[in-house]
This record gives structure tokens, C-alpha cells and sequence, in this order.
């Protein structure tokens, strides 16, 4: 600080400095913070999918002191890192079956598959290791195919004329898938010579001549029972053989 003084006084002449320097405000001055550089980033938080990687700086560019403000802002800094897709290595799904087994028993084979979709690979990932299809056994118990048993007697002859005999598949009976016997489980027979047939009766035969000229005579048809004759303890026909009628009916003259 400077200070000053006149020489003012009559009849003195001044010795000395008009002038005078004192000090002031020595306390010391207040300086405000500055920040440094930023340092290098850190490593990224993940290999990919979006991370963030952080920087730091100080405040010391220069450091606040003697009251001086500190730095505004952060010491840190955040910044998007490996952005990219991660990549998915692909994972089987379970397996399915295509279909029933290919045969019902005596040992078949049946198909199963798998889709590579839990997850599907993606952004470059490896696909699924092992085989998408498989065939395994099944229905691995013997067949029981069927057989025949022994044929039965024939039966009496029908009405028809015919006589049968059969047989069961129970020899064994099938199971477990197997096979129904093959052929036949019934013959049939004619049996004509021991059949029992019912009499038929032919046609009407034409009517025979009159027994009288005049005065009312009589006339007569008939028929057979041999369509066809009756046989083997077969019914007769039924009805009668012969039709006879009034003829001739006018009075004869005197």
C-alpha cells in the first residue's frame, strides 16, 4: 500500500520521502480447482452385447487451494463399449417322435428327432454337435401269430343242401400284434343225395273231356308232385292233385 505526505508547513523545509510503502493483504491468494487429462479407459465391462468403460481425471491442474472452488463435473466418465451381438452357440431341443413304431411287435424301429432351436445359433455361434436323428427298438416283445385247431365234424345236411365244417384260430390265439390265421376257418359241402327236399307240384294238365254230352256231365284236370318229388323224408305237396268242374250243363233233348 503506498502512503503520501506534503510538505505543507511554513518555515520547515522537509527532509525525507513524500512517499511511503506499507504492506497489505498478505494472506494468501485463493486458487480454484482445475481438472486434469483424462486417463486411459478401462477394460470394457462385457466381450459384447453393450458394456461400459470408464475413464478418470484429477483435480489438480490445478488442485484448489486457499479457499478456492473445487473442480464442477465428474471424475468419471462412462462410455458405450462392445456393442456387437454376442454370439449364441446353438443348443438341442428335446426329442420328438416321428410317428408310431413300424411294426407292432417281433422288434421294429422308430424314429426320433431334434431341432437345434434352444437356442438357434446366432451372430456367428456354433451349431448344435451330435446328430438331429436317431432310430431306437420298440415293440421288442415275440408276435404271436395265430394258428388253426383241428377241423370240427361236418354238420347235418341243411335245408339248403349243404353241409359245413369249421374251425377256430385259438391254436394259438394271436396277441401282441401278431397275425390272424391265413385260409379258411369253414368249408362247405354240397349233400344233395341225403338232403332233405319237399315235393313240388307240376303244372295243371288240360282239362280232360266232358263225362256227358248234355244234362250236366263233369271234366277234370290234375297235376304231379314230382317239381321236384319229395325225398329224403322231405314234405309232400300240399293241396290237391285233382280240380274237377261242371260241363255240358244244358238239358238234353227229348
Amino acid at each position: 500500500m503506498i502512503s503520501i505526505r506534503e510538505c505543507n508547513l511554513p518555515g520547515h523545509k522537509c527532509s525525507g520521502s513524500g512517499f511511503k510503502k506499507s504492506p497489505c493483504n498478505t494472506q494468501s491468494c485463493q486458487v480454484n480447482g482445475g481438472w486434469g487429462p483424462w486417463g486411459k479407459s478401462k477394460k470394457c465391462s462385457v466381450s459384447c452385447g453393450g458394456g461400459k468403460t470408464a475413464a478418470t481425471r484429477v483435480c489438480n491442474n490445478p488442485a484448489p487451494s486457499n479457499g478456492g472452488q473445487p473442480c464442477s463435473g465428474s471424475a468419471i466418465k462412462l462410455t458405450s463399449c462392445n456393442t456387437q451381438p454376442c454370439s449364441v452357440n446353438g443348443a438341442w431341443g428335446p426329442w420328438r417322435d416321428l410317428g408310431q413304431c413300424d411294426v407292432s411287435c417281433g422288434s421294429g424301429k422308430k424314429t426320433s428327432v431334434r431341432a437345434c432351436n434352444n437356442p438357434a445359433p446366432s451372430n456367428g455361434g456354433q451349431s448344435c454337435s451330435g446328430p438331429g436323428k436317431k432310430t431306437t427298438p420298440c415293440n421288442t416283445k415275440p408276435c404271436v401269430n395265430g394258428g388253426w385247431s383241428s377241423w370240427g365234424k361236418w354238420s347235418r345236411c341243411s335245408n339248403d343242401c349243404r353241409t359245413t365244417r369249421s374251425r377256430a384260430c385259438n391254436n394259438p390265439t394271436p396277441s401282441i400284434g401278431g397275425d390272424y390265421c391265413r385260409g379258411l376257418g369253414e368249408l362247405y359241402e354240397s349233400c344233395k343225395e341225403s338232403c332233405k327236399v319237399n315235393g313240388g307240384w307240376s303244372s295243371w294238365s288240360n282239362w280232360g273231356v266232358c263225362s256227358k254230352s248234355c244234362g250236366t256231365g263233369a271234366m277234370m284236370k290234375s297235376r304231379a308232385c314230382n317239381n321236384p318229388s319229395p325225398r329224403n323224408g322231405g314234405r309232400p305237396c300240399r293241396g290237391v292233385r285233382n280240380s274237377i268242374k261242371s260241363c255240358n250243363t244244358q238239358s238234353c233233348p227229348d
